[in-house]
């Protein structure tokens, strides 16, 4: 995250896309390459500002744990569990999101 970045928990810059910094161990990988049943705990999130903010505002800021229950029959979208509630993602906005196995 560059100085100028806000304090989001991402890079995040206004009319900017935002980027999270790459994984660094074979644990850390996105949301979408969860297994039905794993569990992962959210490291950053990424992507054009609108997607980061609103899948910031949804819960997914650093520290959540996230679990995925089920994927629809083509795979697409997921269902997720979080804070307490169930929540569907596309495969691509899950994408956006850098998460750590737990």
């Amino acid at each position: 995250m560059s100085p100028s970045c806000g304090a989001l928990g991402v890079g995040w810059r206004r009319n900017q896309e935002c980027y999270a910094p790459p994984p660094v161990s074979r644990d850390a990988t996105t949301l979408e390459a969860l297994a039905v049943g794993e569990s992962a705990e959210v490291t950053a999130v990424e992507g054009p500002n609108r997607m980061a903010i609103r899948l910031l505002e949804m819960g997914f800021v650093p520290g959540t744990r996230v679990e995925l229950v089920k994927t629809a029959p083509m795979g697409d979208p997921v269902e997720l569990c979080l804070r307490g509630y169930h929540l569907s993602l596309r495969r691509a906005e899950a994408a956006h999101v850098r998460v750590v196995r737990r």
